[in-house]
């Protein structure tokens, strides 16, 4: 077998659009000394002349502001504002909402099936970055203990730490 050259070795230039590409992502906000949310991304890339990296496979951890909360919001792909730090997510997008309790109870005792959390899904989630909030205009499915419903629009701030279907 013959030796590659280091041409051979590089990966792919990047396309003229594109600014930047890495493996992992993760900002947070604090206030003091209390974490308010988690941004994690496993791939974002930076586009030139464009105030905007694209996100992909996202979860955001919502702790609230006095850290009672354990909500987390998936979607595969968010285009992330990086003047403002805004977060369109376009696509389907789960919440999973939950006090901090209940999360702790869960990691504890991973064998007991009840559980308090609220499982919600919708499309087109907006996030707003400065103040926690997450919203969508569109349909809402919610399931959570003993009972499920649907809804047009939600939001869910840190301060409220609740769904308002």
């Amino acid at each position: 077998m013959g030796r590659l050259s280091g041409k051979q070795k590089a990966p792919p230039p990047a396309p003229k659009d594109v600014a930047r590409s890495s493996n992992g992502l993760t900002f947070s906000k604090m206030e003091g000394n209390q974490k308010i949310f988690t941004v994690e991304a496993s791939k974002a890339t930076d586009f030139r002349d464009k105030d905007a990296s694209l996100l992909e496979d996202v979860k955001i951890t919502i702790f609230g502001r006095k850290g009672e909360r354990r909500d987390t919001i998936h979607t595969q792909s968010c285009q992330y504002e990086k003047e403002g730090g805004g977060m369109a997510c376009s696509g389907e997008v789960q919440f999973d909402l939950e006090s901090r309790a209940e999360a702790e109870r869960a990691t504890r005792n991973p064998e007991i099936t009840t559980q308090q959390k609220v499982h919600v899904e919708t499309r087109g989630v907006v996030f707003n970055r400065a103040s926690g909030m997450a919203r969508t205009e569109h349909p809402v499915k919610f399931v959570f203990p003993n009972g499920s419903g649907q809804a047009v629009g939600s939001s869910i701030t840190p301060k409220k730490g609740r769904c308002g279907c």
